[in-house]
């Protein structure tokens, strides 16, 4: 998704509290993992995340109330917390 954006001009910062898993460290880009919050946060993007408190690290959580927000989502437990 992050390479994706960018190939249309957009800047992205790629978030996470956790690196990657070893079975998912060969994705690319997967080494730009971040343990912050965006520097700018026109939008949020969540994916495969089933509620709010799965985002880790709370500064995610604060920004979430505050911000434009998508859930790319499958969980049917999700509560629909993306705008």
């Amino acid at each position: 998704l992050a390479l994706g954006l960018e190939r249309i001009g957009k800047t992205v910062t790629v978030s996470c509290p956790d690196p990657a898993p070893g079975e998912a460290a060969w994705l690319p880009s997967a080494d730009r993992l971040v343990d912050r919050q965006p520097e700018r946060d026109e939008l949020l993007v969540a994916v495969d995340v089933a509620e709010p408190a799965r985002l880790g690290g709370g500064h995610l959580t604060r920004l979430w109330s505050r911000t434009e927000s998508l859930v790319i989502d499958h969980h049917v437990t999700n509560p629909g917390f993306g705008q």
